[in-house]
């Protein structure tokens, strides 16, 4: 769990998410793949990220100096990031590239698999 002054609901919040949280993961997945058992490994397993970013709706605030007139404001927001741990065979079945030019080449987890963000009011 995280907790930031930043809110995912404002485009700041959502580039501090993604520059400092995903980035994290993706570095994380990385330096865990650099290390990783050999691919022929029936035991290895592979991590599937989820974020539920906890926000609030926020508020609406009159700013003469924005175009329409008012602008929205958030409160912090509270991170919830889930592991779910699965088979590296299901990884690659899910999100795995093939490595080479042809389909029936061999698949590989060449990049952090899809993180779901939520958000939650």
């Amino acid at each position: 769990m995280i907790v930031s002054h930043l809110n995912a609901n404002d485009p700041k919040g959502m580039g501090w998410l993604r520059d400092v949280v995903i980035r994290g993961l993706e570095r994380e997945f990385q330096l865990r793949n650099g290390a990783k058992m050999p691919s022929g490994d029936d035991d290895a397993k592979e991590f599937v990220w989820f974020i539920s970013v906890n926000g609030g709706e926020g508020d609406v605030v009159d700013d003469e100096a924005e175009e329409l007139g008012f602008r929205s404001t958030y409160g912090p927001a509270v991170y919830i990031l889930t592991k779910k741990t699965v088979t590296r065979s299901l990884a690659l079945e899910m999100y795995g590239k093939p490595r080479g030019g042809g389909t029936n080449d061999c698949k590989d987890l060449l990049e952090l698999p899809p993180v779901k963000i939520e958000f939650v009011t």
